[in-house]
């Protein structure tokens, strides 16, 4: 298997097989790309057919209400604290959906697991795909929606990559066995290679890396790839990075992220290497660190140029290219009024607090996701955890006294492995209660999008 990315800056290349480190590779150029884009773009479209296609979820407004995570038996120990924290800083009533690779891990994980996640009232699935995937929840699934409906709408899944190995492959076959199954939206089709990572959103922009260009095999401009852009966003999105030579990592979310619609925090390896003094014992090499910071304060003139107040927060990059500690790959939420975040944690207890300490100044309640175990995988919080449907907050006046009698939730073991449209195939348990058992019996689902 060739693992050598031909899309990642030079200093990040690295002949380590780490299965689930984020690898990108050039996107092959398709046959008859002209016929597959719409003959209008984005900004000619009728408002009404915006709408109806639907737009790209923000990451900075609403309550979660839907989050997906893909599990991976072969590194439970790793995933152990990220499970436990993120299940303790999730809101109630979240629906939870985790995909597994086989009947017996999916059982496991919701025997182990039923307590943690059912809490306050919270439902999850765990579903059989009948194949292994990559931990990485996010990059093959862009969630959309419809504003000012119940309905979501279709999901993006990007085009194959054929630098991906098999279980990021597999990844891409999930949205349309969920939605065979009854259990997700439609799947929007497109000829565009866009991961996930490389996508963040608040309410004003859509934020894309610059790299997406390379990876489609285009030259900026590109009219074709501005008109697929704008046909998945949905809305006004902008490329991060057009101007430079090499990014700081091939998914924006790892160095930025809005906070709401006038701030956005940029990473800083500067800072990072500030703090953790020993940073090069740890794996950052200091010259690429400053070619790193060096497109990092780009960036953050380039985000300025466009009206946002920019702050920054400590990385550290690993001279390798496998791995960044970063605090920029997080998730917000609002409960009950509250702003929360949820924030990787490296077990680096000063660079911890100090970005912890930057988003309580912005108003946020963190919460803190240990993610120590798997960041040199190439992720953290956002890659892992999905979150693909968001609800309007309400202001609940809860009885302390009658929390202790909130229900717990439903756990269900799904089966789509055999594919078979419209219905899921087998159900192996659906009591909250009882230990998921080998026994179950045929169920379809009702509940549609």
């Amino acid at each position: 298997m060739n693992n050598v990315c031909t899309c990642c800056p030079i200093w990040r290349r690295s002949p380590r097989l780490i299965r689930h480190a984020f690898h990108r590779g050039l996107l092959v150029a398709l046959v008859a790309i002209s016929a597959m884009v719409p003959a209008v773009s984005l900004a000619e479209l009728p408002k009404s057919d915006i709408a109806e296609t639907g737009q790209i979820l923000s990451d900075t407004s609403g309550r979660i209400a839907e989050v997906l995570l893909h599990f991976d038996d072969e590194i439970t120990n790793e995933l152990r604290p990220v499970y436990r924290d993120l299940f303790a800083a999730l809101g109630d009533d979240v629906k939870i959906r985790v995909l597994c690779e086989s009947g017996t891990s999916a059982r496991e994980f919701a025997n182990q697991w039923r307590d943690d996640a059912t809490r306050g009232g919270r439902d999850m699935d765990v579903v059989n795909v009948g194949m292994s995937l990559s931990i990485w929840a996010r990059d093959r699934c862009i969630a959309r929606t419809r504003p000012g409906t119940v309905n979501r709408s279709a999901s993006f899944v990007p085009s194959a990559n054929p630098f991906y190995e098999f279980e990021k492959q597999n990844d891409l076959r999930t949205q349309r066995m969920l939605y065979r199954g009854l259990l997700g939206p439609n799947v929007l089709r497109s000829w565009l290679q866009l991961e996930g990572g490389n996508v963040i959103a608040n309410g004003r922009h859509v934020f894309i890396g610059a790299n997406v260009a390379e990876e489609n095999d285009c030259d900026l401009p590109d009219t074709q790839l501005d008109r697929e852009i704008g046909r998945i966003c949905g809305r006004p999105w902008t490329l991060v990075g057009a101007k430079l030579d090499q990014l700081p990592w091939d998914h924006v979310d790892m160095y930025i992220t809005p906070i709401g619609e006038d701030t956005m925090l940029v990473a800083s390896a500067a800072t990072g290497r500030e703090i953790m003094a020993d940073g090069c014992a740890a794996g950052e090499d200091v010259e690429i660190s400053n070619a790193v910071q060096v497109s990092l304060d780009r960036i953050a003139e380039e985000l300025r140029g466009l009206g946002y107040r920019v702050l920054r927060l400590p990385a550290v990059f690993g001279a390798s290219g496998d791995w960044v500690m970063t605090y920029n790959n997080i998730i917000m939420d609002v409960q009950n009024g509250r702003r929360i975040v949820m924030m990787p944690t490296y077990n680096q207890p000063e660079m911890d607090r100090a970005a912890a300490e930057a988003y309580t100044k912005l108003g946020f309640e963190v919460r803190p996701i240990d993610v120590s175990n798997v960041f040199e995988f190439g992720g953290a919080v956002r890659c892992i955890v999905n979150v693909v449907d968001r609800k309007q907050d309400t202001i609940r006046q809860s009885d302390p006294r009658k929390l202790i009698e909130r229900r717990r939730g439903v756990v269900r073991v799904l089966d789509v492995s055999s594919f078979v449209p419209r219905r899921v195939t087998r159900a192996y348990e659906v009591n909250a209660s009882e230990p998921i058992s080998e026994q179950g019996s045929d169920s379809s689902m009702s509940t549609r999008y």
